[in-house]
């Protein structure tokens, strides 16, 4: 790993110089032995300085998390890890820094995919989002994620920007982020929005067994909440891929 690590600063060092954003592209499967990293030019992908960009005026946030962390992003061809990125969930950008420091917005549809991880840590996953060109009502299309499996539940944000009552101590109008969940199935290749995340919209999409709703009920699981879903789910995926005779 000493070594593997030391040919990387090497070839960073000596191509710094000839592209602004020089990033690693790292296998998934980090520096194991058939992992592979290699340098992605970020010129291969829209993106241009988020100077311009300014939401002082405007309360609440943006973005889906306020603190800069790691991610490997995906496109149809090669993946690219950046040490500080954060999603924008309003105009649905992925803002990073580049190499000098400067904060980039890479545009929407470039990105098929986002993991994030935990600060610099990336052996500690906090999110994945998935790019659903045709969901949503905003510009975000990039939906979290929230269990593993072949059947999935999906969470896109969509963010506003809404004026509120006049502010007589500040003498204007305020303006503010504001949002709301929708929340995908897919189910047998299928995607469905969920009218909302209820018991009835979700069982809409899957029939329940039996022995799903006898384990819903030895477990105490209400459906009240996207843990109870998640919970679920976990139980729906592993009873599918089970062989028949054991389930």
């Amino acid at each position: 790993m000493k070594i593997l690590l030391k040919i990387l600063l090497f070839l960073v060092c000596i191509n710094h110089a000839a592209a602004q954003d020089l990033h690693v592209d790292v296998d998934l499967q980090g520096m194991r032995p058939f992992g592979f990293v290699r340098i992605t030019d970020m010129k291969d992908v829209r993106s241009q300085p988020a100077a311009n960009i300014n939401y002082d005026d405007i309360d609440g946030s943006a973005f889906w998390s306020n603190n800069w962390n790691a991610a490997m992003l995906y496109t149809e061809a090669y993946k690219i890890m950046l040490p500080e990125a954060k999603l924008n969930c309003y105009s649905g950008e992925i803002f990073y820094k580049n190499d000098t420091g400067q904060v980039r917005a890479i545009s929407p549809g470039a990105i098929n995919k986002i993991v994030f991880y935990k600060g610099s840590d990336t052996s500690v996953t906090i999110a994945t989002f998935l790019y659903l060109q045709k969901a949503g009502e905003s510009a975000n299309h990039f939906a979290e994620l929230l269990n593993e499996g072949n059947t999935l539940l999906l969470k896109l944000r969509d963010v506003i920007v809404v004026e509120r009552p006049y502010d007589v101590i500040q003498g204007k109008h305020v303006y503010g982020f504001t949002g709301k969940a929708d929340y995908y199935l897919f189910h047998d290749n299928n995607p469905i929005k969920l009218q909302s995340l209820n018991r009835e919209a979700f069982f809409a999409g899957i029939r329940p067994t039996a022995g799903d709703l006898d384990w819903l009920k030895k477990t105490n699981n209400k459906l009240k909440n996207e843990k109870d879903f998640v919970a679920f789910l976990d139980y729906y995926n592993k009873q599918q891929s089970a062989p028949a005779n054991a389930r």
